[in-house]
C-alpha cells in the first residue's frame, strides 16, 4: 500500500525500507490524519502507476475492489473473491480484509469512499496523470 519500499541487495538479498508516508503515519498521533496519510499513500502507488506490482498489488487491488462492487450496489459476498473454485478459507480471508480496511479508512463515510474511487478511476482511466 505503498508504506514499504524494496530494493534488490547482492544476489536473492532484498532490503525493505518505510516510506516517507509510514515514517508520516510514525508521528503522526491522530487517527484521522494516519487514515489520510495511508489513503494518499494508496493513491500516490496508482498515481505513479506502482499498483501492478508484486508487493502494491493485492491489497490495493482488494480495496479498489470492494470499493467498485459498493459503488454499483452491490454487496459482496465470499463469492466475489473466489478465484474459480478454491476449496480452501482464501475467499472468506480477502473478503474480510478487505472489509475491515474499508471500515477502518472510511467508516460510514461514502461520500469519502466514493471520492477517492473517483480520484483512483481518473488516475487509471489518462495515464495516471494529476490532471
Amino acid at each position: 500500500m505503498g508504506l514499504i519500499d524494496n530494493c534488490q541487495g547482492e544476489g536473492r538479498e532484498k532490503h525493505y525500507y518505510p516510506t516517507e508516508h509510514a515514517e508520516s503515519i510514525y508521528l503522526e498521533k491522530n487517527d484521522q490524519e494516519i487514515k489520510r496519510i495511508i489513503l494518499d499513500s494508496i493513491l500516490d502507488v496508482v498515481k505513479r502507476k506502482m499498483e501492478t506490482l508484486p508487493q502494491e498489488k493485492h491489497a490495493n487491488f482488494l480495496l479498489w475492489y470492494l470499493l467498485k462492487l459498493r459503488q454499483i450496489g452491490v454487496k459482496p459476498d465470499e463469492a466475489y473473491f473466489d478465484k474459480g473454485g478454491e476449496m480452501n478459507d482464501y475467499p472468506r480471508i480477502r473478503l474480510n480484509f478487505s472489509l475491515s480496511l474499508c471500515d477502518f479508512l472510511f467508516g460510514e463515510n461514502k461520500r469519502e469512499e466514493e471520492g477517492i474511487l473517483q480520484k483512483w478511476d481518473k488516475y487509471l482511466s489518462n495515464g495516471h496523470s494529476d490532471k
